[in-house]
């Protein structure tokens, strides 16, 4: 009599904690990137959203 041998083809996951990132405390002077999804109306959003941190926080905007 012949056997058949049967494997689980997905992986296990291995789980690893990873650390978070170390915050700023301020906006201040940083440069931010500021990505545009391609949604309708995002990229007025977005827009937006970047003049009010120039202007809040005097941020640099880099647009990707």
């Amino acid at each position: 009599m012949e056997s058949i041998e049967a494997r689980n083809p997905v992986a296990k996951h291995a789980l690893k904690a990873t650390p978070l990132a170390p915050r700023v405390k301020s906006l201040e002077g940083q440069t931010l990137g500021l990505w545009w999804n391609a949604k309708e109306g995002g990229n007025i959003a977005l827009e937006h959203i970047g003049e009010a941190l120039v202007k809040r926080y005097g941020v640099k905007i880099h647009k990707v």
